[in-house]
């Protein structure tokens, strides 16, 4: 996948709503790096994996009914290699455990409480760099489609 992709359907991408997955990313981070790495789906239902003000973050809004950020941690200066592994039962709307590692190091786990067993939506994408539609995050909402300041490098999504 190519970064600066943007209004992939959602049904071409990676599915990063549930199931058993691992993503390696590798960026070339600035100073206080912004933006969005990867963003599916929109505020009523999506996911974010983002960076805002050198602090990395990931968000799940599981249709407005429960809605879980996980504060991953201050990326390095430099070239920094983020990986990402979801793990999700086989039940409807099962909750999902995942966790991050950078630069090889764990760096933080959380749980999404529920998650969304068909699409998030049928309008909004899969955008690299960038969230097109209407935000995931709160974090960062106001500044839509926050595109990534730093360089994206790499991004690889396979299925465990």
């Amino acid at each position: 996948m190519r970064f600066g992709e943007v209004c992939i359907p959602e049904s071409q991408a990676s599915n990063v709503r549930n199931g058993n997955l691992r993503a390696e990313i590798e960026v070339e981070v600035p100073e206080n790096v912004d933006g969005v790495i990867f963003a599916m789906g929109g505020y009523a239902g999506g996911v974010s994996l983002y960076a805002l003000d050198g602090e990395l973050y990931y968000e799940y809004s599981a249709l407005l009914l429960r809605r879980d950020k996980i504060k991953i941690g201050r990326l390095p200066v430099g070239r920094v290699r983020i990986e990402m592994e979801m793990r999700t039962p086989p039940e409807r709307a099962a909750p999902a455990e995942v966790r991050f590692w950078i630069d090889g190091e764990e760096a933080a786990g959380g749980t999404i409480q529920r998650t969304v067993p068909g699409t998030f939506s049928a309008s909004e994408t899969f955008d690299v760099g960038r969230d097109t539609g209407f935000p995931v995050a709160d974090g960062y909402f106001e500044l839509k489609p926050f595109p990534f300041n730093g360089t994206l490098k790499r991004l690889y999504f396979k299925n465990l």
